[in-house]
């Protein structure tokens, strides 16, 4: 390999890295700050002071309303999506109620990392949900839940 072929492997190389490190921050924080919503968006109604990092919404089977300065960790699933499971194979994958799973998470909730929120449910004003916790009931305003499924821990 002569001295010029050498030089624009190096130059080369240095231009895969460079882009690389740019394009992974790039790829990584819209991956960590960014929200996907599966079923029709219009159920979806995210106060634009709340903190939502990289949750899943399943609006299939009802509304979910995130309030004011609501806190989100990373990997929440918040969960509407209900299927009729009286039927049996693809009958029940089709079989999607259209309503009535609302959630709703009142001003100043926080939920943890990893937690899923499974509708009908209410997350309370200023309550936490711990992280990795499976709510499925209502959760009252100023307390701290966690488990799965969550449990009441104490009062805030």
């Amino acid at each position: 390999m002569n001295f010029i072929t050498k030089v624009k492997n190096k130059i080369i190389d240095i231009i895969r890295l460079v882009f690389r490190n740019i394009f992974k921050s790039i790829v990584n924080d819209i991956r960590l700050n960014t929200y996907l919503v599966f079923g029709p968006k219009e159920r979806l109604f995210i106060h634009p002071e709340s903190h939502v990092q990289n949750a899943l919404f399943n609006l299939s089977s009802g509304t979910i309303k995130v309030g004011k300065d609501v806190s989100f960790g990373h990997n929440v699933t918040v969960l509407t999506g209900h299927h009729d499971l009286s039927k049996t194979g693809n009958d029940r994958v089709k079989a999607v109620k259209d309503g009535g799973n609302d959630i709703i998470i009142r001003n100043g909730a926080w939920v943890s990392s990893n937690c899923t929120l499974i509708g009908p449910c209410e997350i309370g004003e200023n309550a936490v949900v711990a992280a990795g916790s499976v709510v499925v009931n209502n959760v009252k305003p100023f307390t701290l839940v966690a488990g799965v499924p969550s449990v009441f821990v104490r009062n805030l």
